[in-house]
């Protein structure tokens, strides 16, 4: 019987610890996660200030003297999604930032969009490098040619990634 109960001691301090180091354990920021991370900035950056969402413009609603035009796109259908989408990426300043955009609002629980400014002349063929790694944050810049192969334009984007209790984040710098 005593033995039973050292077994059973050991195995739970075992479990036990396994637990807590699984807990404690911090996130790397891999080459995917990276990516993701880009790239859904880029499609933020594209929604906010170039191309809008996939529009129906025959469906559109005034907000304060503006007209918005209502998001077909499933994964931005509803607030709370678009909210989410932003928050997958981005944390803090940055994040409050394009929360707080008047390009995508909320009309009667449906997202609309303001139809965008202008067209986006970068490619999504985009090449980074890691600046500086460490635990819980880190610095990569991209390189973003224009999407003209006749221009010789290009891009350079500095991104500082933290790791946030939700996962690693785009932040402002």
């Amino acid at each position: 019987m005593k033995k039973s109960i050292k077994i059973f001691l050991a195995l739970a301090l075992t479990s036990a610890l396994a637990l807590f180091s699984a807990c404690g354990a911090k996130e790397n920021l891999t080459d995917e996660t990276i990516t993701e991370l880009i790239d859904s900035d880029l499609q933020i950056t594209k929604f906010l200030y170039c191309e809008p969402p996939t529009c129906d413009y025959s469906d559109s609603a005034e907000l304060n003297g503006i007209t918005y035009y209502r998001i077909t796109d499933e994964k931005f259908d509803t607030q709370s999604e678009w909210e989410n989408f932003i928050l997958s990426a981005y944390c803090g300043e940055l994040a409050e930032t394009a929360l707080s955009s008047d390009a995508v609002v909320c009309i009667d629980g449906k997202t609309y969009s303001d139809g965008g400014s202008r067209g986006y002349d970068l490619s999504d063929n985009y090449t980074y490098e890691t600046v500086s790694s460490g635990s819980d944050a880190a610095a990569v810049v991209m390189h973003n040619p224009s999407a003209d192969p006749d221009d010789s334009y290009s891009k350079e984007t500095e991104y500082s990634f933290r790791l946030t209790a939700d996962g690693w984040r785009i932040e402002a710098k």
